[in-house]
């Protein structure tokens, strides 16, 4: 199953592929984040990647928002100052750790069309397109059935790009050889 997803820039650092999306509150050079993009670029079950999300324990890591989109256990895990919220045919599903000291799951529907993840801080900036990778954000937001997400109105202006847009990458046998060693 595929997803199509968009975000609102923030401070917490997204990682996501096409089975799942984390966003969790710590620093973007954390080696959580480079374990995470590549569990989730695997297809990795749910318990693999709160393991590897966890595995400095409860302190270490006290805020995030999982959601699994592929495999056995399609789910919404959150914690701390993270929500989410489930959209289904039947309109939607808050999902908070409100009253829980560890984290709240929350089985994904059959139905479920959409998923959001957000910090408790999340205001209603523009959303942007987002492609798998690694990003800072405040929130995702996923569409998880054939659907194409439809843009949501922002309550304020998009902000101006802070930097020029990427030059083209080189071509030829050298660009070649450098993507080759990358990989």
């Amino acid at each position: 199953m595929s997803s199509a997803a968009a975000y609102t820039p923030g401070s917490w650092v997204a990682v996501g592929a096409e089975a799942g999306w984390l966003l969790v509150d710590i620093d973007p050079s954390d080696p959580i984040v480079l374990k995470a993009w590549s569990l989730l670029r695997g297809g990795a079950e749910i318990d693999e990647i709160l393991d590897a999300v966890l595995e400095r324990g409860l302190r270490a890591v006290r805020s995030f928002a999982l959601v699994q989109v592929a495999g056995e256990r399609r789910a919404v895990v959150v914690r701390g100052a993270a929500e989410a919220t489930v959209t289904t045919d039947g309109g939607e599903q808050s999902v908070s750790p409100e009253g829980v000291s560890t984290w709240r799951e929350f089985p994904l529907p059959p139905n479920a069309a959409a998923v959001q993840l957000r910090t408790d801080g999340a205001g209603n900036a523009a959303e942007l397109p987002l492609s798998p990778g690694v990003t800072l954000a405040s929130s995702l937001r996923l569409a998880i059935s054939d659907q194409s997400l439809a843009p949501q109105s922002p309550t304020s202006a998009p902000a101006p790009p802070s930097a020029p847009p990427a030059q083209p990458a080189p071509s030829g046998p050298a660009a070649t050889a450098r993507t080759e060693a990358v990989d």
